[in-house]
């Protein structure tokens, strides 16, 4: 939101496609509106060939009421086919500090409108009638109250949107709520009202939010935590059965410090939740890894940038697909001076120690972040990258003529299995492919040379 590549602060968004074991970019998006100051890239997000990127500051229905630029790609092109911005904008509404697309509708946050009191905030739906994106819906808190920032967040999930509150004052200031809408084929409508169980003053619980279908995790970065300090943070897991939800865990991390600002940023799929701390190791920044399994929501990893530093803020935005995640770094230096960076991790990943084996030494060939106490192989090839179904385990392996590595290993309580080798002295220069599997899913491919 900070490029200057067309004006000072008009900001730009970046698109980049995975090619083969790479990720190289698309696209450059800019909008066609782009002025000045406008933060363009303020909040992303992409499904399928749509994205939506919003300009916070830029001029929509009044000064600074924030607008939405929609992409669609055509190939491997970009072009801009709308701009949204709501009928009743008002000046300094920040409509687009928060956005979440899925299929046929856009939801875009508004924390500061002013409908029910100054910043009491809404959040507003778009859906794609096969020609253009129409204004279907504004939502609003039932109990609606000034200060309260509805909106901050919001996360979409098939016929339901989660939408944090994180400024409500129910159980002191700014302790903070979250709202589930559904919708019934003709309206959307509050179903619940999620809160912390523990919930006190300054907790800003919802500030980030995420909803996979039943399931919903709500930061609160604030939260002061025995035994953590004071901002540590937590995330809150929420299930629903038929019409109810109920708060089922509380995720804390192991490391968790003071400052930490745990769950500025959620993200949640399927068994994966990602919980950022921008402010962890003097705010280098890390994302907590957990993973749900029969014990419940376990802690497995924590992801942290390969050339982080100190405030670079890494995890300051986070996403999840599946079993990847994309992690970002916006101050991080490495292109200049808080230039910023974004990281790919693989979840269910293939980690070797050491990272360069040495002929006739011993090393360990480690499975990460796989389902806890489940049946777990690791495959190997020296034939390189093709493609090999196990029709068994209902998956694909990305390896040319593979075989086993040892025997099937039964992964432990945090989803990790080892297999501990003594490399042949035989095979120095060889290069070698590595991919580990469970029923129903594969790890990223690793290829190592051995030294």
């Amino acid at each position: 939101p900070l490029d200057e590549a067309f004006a000072f602060f008009g900001g730009s968004a970046y698109v980049a496609v995975r090619d083969g074991a790479d990720w190289v970019e698309q696209a450059k998006l800019i909008g066609g509106s782009v002025s000045s100051s406008d933060r363009f890239g303020w909040a992303v997000d992409v499904d399928g060939d749509y994205a939506v990127v919003t300009s916070l500051f830029d001029q929509g229905a009044s000064p600074v009421s924030g607008t939405a630029t929609v992409f669609q790609r055509g190939g491997s092109s970009w072009s801009q086919t709308q701009i949204l911005a709501p009928t009743d904008g008002a000046t300094s509404d920040w409509f687009g500090r928060s956005v979440s697309i899925q299929g046929n509708t856009i939801a875009i946050g508004a924390p500061q409108d002013d409908d029910f009191g100054a910043e009491c905030g809404s959040v507003y739906i778009y859906t794609f009638n096969g020609t253009s994106w129409i204004q279907q819906s504004k939502l609003t808190a039932a109990d609606a109250n000034a200060g309260d920032n509805f909106g901050q967040s919001v996360a979409l999930s098939g016929a339901s949107i989660v939408i944090g509150a994180p400024f409500d004052d129910d159980a002191g200031s700014s302790s903070g709520s979250a709202y589930i809408f559904t919708f019934n084929g003709t309206s959307w409508n509050q179903q619940a009202k999620l809160t912390a169980s523990d919930a006190s003053s300054s907790d800003s619980f919802g500030y980030g939010v995420a909803l996979d279908g039943d399931t919903a995790l709500v930061g609160a970065y604030r939260a002061n935590l025995g035994g953590f300090g004071s901002d540590a943070g937590a995330a809150y897991v929420y299930t629903r059965s038929a019409v109810t939800w109920s708060q089922s865990t509380k995720l804390v991390p192991a490391s968790l410090a003071a400052g930490d600002d745990c769950a500025w940023s959620v993200a949640l799929d399927g068994e994966h939740a990602l919980l950022s701390a921008r402010g962890h190791a003097n705010n280098q920044g890390s994302v907590f890894h957990f993973r749900n399994s029969v014990a419940g929501w376990v802690e497995v990893n924590e992801l942290v940038a390969s050339d982080g530093a100190v405030g670079d803020e890494f995890s300051l935005s986070i996403d999840l697909d599946g079993e990847r995640a994309m992690v970002g770094a916006y101050l991080h230096d490495g292109a200049g001076g808080s230039a910023g960076a974004a990281y790919l991790f693989d979840l269910f990943r293939v980690d070797v120690v050491p990272a360069a084996p040495i002929a006739g030494q011993p090393a360990s060939i480690n499975l990460g972040g796989g389902k806890a106490n489940s049946m777990s192989w690791m495959a190997y090839s020296l034939n390189g990258a093709g493609s090999t179904s196990i029709a068994p385990l209902g998956v694909t392996l990305d390896l040319l003529f593979p075989s086993q590595l040892g025997s099937a290993q039964l992964t432990a309580s945090d989803g990790s299995a080892s297999w501990p080798i003594m490399v042949p002295a035989q095979v120095s220069g060889v290069t070698v492919w590595l991919q580990g599997l469970q029923a129903g899913h594969v790890t990223n491919l690793r290829s190592l040379t051995v030294l």
